[in-house]
């Protein structure tokens, strides 16, 4: 995958902070730090222990707790990524349309590491052959 855009803030909503997405979501962070940009991430989640994993990777760290539009769009605004990656499908679907409304030139990743049934349906058809 090639991306276009030039390096400047990424933002990537977290549905919670887990062990096991705190890990993929640092191998992310990690992936775009190399690349030369500057990282940020917003999560509807409060910090617990398992956001020390990914919080040394990132420039700034916003709550935002869910179903609040107004909190959001202020750090959407003071942000102003070139890039959003959600890590689930929950999150896209709950803030993909506010990165859409307020900033529409917004390259919006989401990232299906959490698609399970894919997976299984993929193995399944795989031992049906």
């Amino acid at each position: 995958i090639q991306i276009t855009t030039k390096p400047s803030e990424l933002v990537f909503l977290i549905h919670t902070f887990d062990f096991e997405a705190g890990l993929r979501t640092r191998d992310l962070v990690d992936l775009f730090s190399s690349g030369g940009y500057s990282v940020s991430m917003s999560s509807p989640a409060k910090p617990n222990e398992h956001y020390k994993i990914i919080s040394p990777h990132l420039s700034q760290i916003f709550h935002c707790p869910p179903n609040d539009e107004n909190s959001f769009s202020e750090v959407l605004l003071s942000v102003r990524p070139s890039i959003c990656v959600f890590d689930r499908f929950i999150m896209e679907e709950q803030f993909s349309w506010m990165v859409n409304k307020h900033l529409p030139e917004t390259l919006r990743i989401l990232d299906t590491q959490d698609l399970h049934f894919l997976r299984l349906m993929r193995q399944e058809a795989l031992a049906g052959e």
